[in-house]
C-alpha cells in the first residue's frame, strides 16, 4: 500500500484480534509486524468508538478528516509518540493522502497506515489491531 498518492484505491483488509490481557497478543502483534504485508497496532479503540459519529460520512472534507484525526488523538489509549514521529505531521499527512469519497473502514485503514512511519508500507495490505475493550461489545452466545 502506497500511502502517498491521493488517487490510489485501497485493496486492504482490516482485522481485529479479540483477546484478554496476558495472553501473548503483544508477542503476536510483534510477530505480525515482522511481515512486510502486515501492519499491526496495539489496543487502539477509535474504530469502534468513532463509528457512531462518522459511519454515515461518504464525502470527507478536510474539516471532517481533521475532526476525525483529532478525535482519534483525544481518545487514544497509548502514547502516540510511540507510533508517530510527530502528531502534527501525521495529521497533515492523513488529510493530504485520504481520498474524499471513501467509506468509514477505508478511513480507519488510512489512519492505521500512518502508524510506525519508519516501516516500509509498499506491500502492506493487512491491518491488524487488538483492542481489548472490544470484548465488552460482543454478544454472548
Amino acid at each position: 500500500m502506497q500511502l502517498t498518492e491521493n488517487s490510489e484505491k485501497l485493496n486492504s483488509n482490516l482485522h481485529f484480534i479479540l483477546c484478554k490481557e496476558r495472553t501473548g497478543s503483544s508477542l503476536l502483534t510483534a510477530m505480525l509486524n515482522s511481515s512486510d504485508e502486515v501492519l499491526a497496532v496495539a489496543e487502539e479503540t477509535f474504530s469502534l468508538y468513532l463509528y457512531p459519529k462518522y459511519r454515515k460520512v461518504t464525502w470527507w472534507t478536510d474539516s471532517l478528516l481533521a475532526s476525525f484525526f483529532d478525535d482519534f488523538v483525544l481518545m487514544s489509549k497509548k502514547n502516540l509518540d510511540l507510533y508517530f514521529t510527530k502528531i502534527s505531521e501525521a495529521r497533515s499527512h492523513f488529510i493530504s493522502i485520504t481520498e474524499r469519497e471513501v467509506c468509514y473502514q477505508d478511513i480507519c485503514i488510512r489512519l492505521y497506515g500512518l502508524f510506525f512511519p519508519n516501516k516500509r508500507k509498499e506491500n502492506v495490505h493487512v491491518f491488524v489491531d487488538k483492542p481489548i475493550d472490544y470484548l465488552f461489545h460482543l454478544d454472548e452466545p
